[in-house]
């Protein structure tokens, strides 16, 4: 009856007319809570028709931990009590959307019970909730890290100054200056590193081409004389990451120039790998040692070059990618990350929405 009234005048395609052009999603409910009308935006959110929902229950579109709650919520509704709530639901292919809701009760001209309400597509706005509350996090172990450091540092510094107070220096004068020196240096390098620090997870995750990422890390590290291929696979794709990502390609390349012995080439190729993306960085440096590989992401650790490598894992962890090193000492670095499924794309201007 509900679709008759829908459709029995001019107004009522208009109706339709506006509802199909909505980006959010226009929904009925009879009193069992079972769909008796969905309007088309359903197919980006869930992969399914409006006539596939037809008839279908409401809780079996929500993950299982969410349908008691949304039961409970149907019920509040239908007692004339509305608020908005949000939900996870899944589409056709097992990926999770996190949705908002906002329901009403009304009746029709049979004096029939219905709920009418409106659901949109939210996943892009949680995922950046939730980069912003792990940014937090991640400043606060700055904060830490910087004071710890820079403390030890200028240890370094009263110590070698106190030296020179001395009739009989335990040391030549150069040399204490030299290591003063170094301390400076060191305390300088880690205000660098926390400015860039500081800015992680600030804007939220956008979409960037990692063929282009790549490009311009080469520019920035003026890397001219390496033989760079990036594979066409990487060319094709973007991936949806803090804006700061351009530092990752940035920093491994530096990495490899730095440590990489006499290196001629790297290679950057891109690949599927179950839902998840791999982007494979390699060089045909000296490698890692494998005794040093559990700590090379972790601050302050390995030749001196820690932070470079530790910013990677911190720029990559904002939105859920990680990164491993898997090469054999002596054929080069393997450098190894992991871009979750809905953070990575092929067809640019294509909205795509983005689980967390």
């Amino acid at each position: 009856m509900i679709e008759a009234d829908f459709n029995r005048n001019g107004d009522g395609q208009r109706y339709r007319i506006l509802l199909e052009a909505l980006n959010h999603v226009v929904f009925i409910l009879d009193e069992n809570g079972k769909f008796v009308y969905v309007s088309p935006g359903c197919f980006e959110i869930l992969g399914l028709l409006p006539e596939e929902m037809v008839g279908r229950a409401m809780t079996s579109l929500v993950v299982p931990d969410d349908a008691g709650r949304l039961s409970s919520k149907f019920g509040e509704i239908k007692t004339g009590t509305s608020f908005p709530s949000d939900y996870r639901t899944v589409d056709t292919k097992g990926t999770v959307h996190h949705v908002r809701a906002v329901s009403r009760l009304f009746t029709d001209t049979d004096g029939k019970i219905y709920v009418l309400g409106i659901v949109g597509d939210i996943s892009t706005w949680r995922c950046t909730e939730d980069a912003l509350v792990v940014a937090q996090a991640k400043l606060e172990i700055l904060n830490s890290i910087t004071r710890h450091d820079i403390d030890n540092q200028l240890t370094v510094i009263f110590g070698y100054l106190s030296f020179l107070e001395d009739e009989k220096p335990p040391l030549p004068p150069l040399e204490i200056a030299q290591r003063i020196h170094g301390a400076a240096t060191t305390i300088q390098r880690i205000n660098r590193f926390s400015k860039n620090y500081q800015d992680l997870g600030i804007i939220a995750p956008v979409w960037q081409n990692v063929g282009e990422l790549m490009s311009r890390a080469r520019q920035e590290v003026h890397a001219w004389d390496l033989d760079i291929t990036i594979g066409s696979e990487c060319a094709a794709t973007e991936i949806l990451a803090d804006p700061m990502a351009g530092k990752v390609f940035f920093n491994l390349l530096d990495n490899s120039l730095r440590h990489g012995g006499h290196i001629t080439s790297v290679k950057l190729t891109c690949h599927s790998e179950g839902d998840a993306l791999k982007i494979v960085y390699e060089d045909n440096g000296t490698g890692i040692h494998a005794s040093t590989r559990p700590a090379i992401f972790q601050c302050s650790k390995g030749k001196s070059h820690g932070y470079g490598l530790f910013l990677i894992r911190e720029i990559l962890a904002i939105t859920g990618f990680t990164i491993t090193e898997n090469g054999v000492e002596g054929r080069g670095v393997r450098f190894e990350i992991a871009v979750p499924l809905g953070s990575f794309r092929v067809a640019v201007n294509k909205r795509i929405p983005v689980p967390c």
